[in-house]
């Protein structure tokens, strides 16, 4: 990290939709959606981990039901890409890079103003 940059690595995870994320206790970072070569989501686990927060996008009773992109990402989970970056570092400054990120990409399942709720 230099100044205020930080340097993300983003790394693909195969089969995301299946995988069974052992020994992820923990990990931190964000995580971004990519379908048909666009991202379309970027998100965060700053408090539960990348685990419990990517399984929530591809189980029937995750919180996919409520939010719209969540709706998305459980409706397109074989097609879509899922990309992880594990970031050590406190919530608060990962959250600021998440809404640094969303703010410059735009991404069109991404609320820029919160969740949005689907129903």
């Amino acid at each position: 990290m230099k100044g205020n940059k930080v340097s993300i690595k983003w790394v693909t995870i195969d089969q995301w939709h299946r995988t069974e994320f052992v020994g992820w206790a923990g990990v931190f970072g964000l995580f971004r959606v990519i379908h048909n070569g666009e991202v379309k989501f970027i998100g965060h686990a700053a408090k539960g981990g990348l685990a419990p927060r990517l399984r929530a996008y591809r189980t029937p009773r995750g919180t996919w039901r409520t939010h719209k992109a969540g709706f998305e990402i459980y409706n397109s989970r074989f097609e879509v890409r899922m990309q992880i970056a594990i970031l050590d570092m406190p919530p608060n400054r990962i959250h600021r890079i998440l809404k640094s990120m969303v703010a410059q990409r735009k991404p069109p399942w991404n609320a820029l103003d919160g969740h949005r709720r689907v129903f």
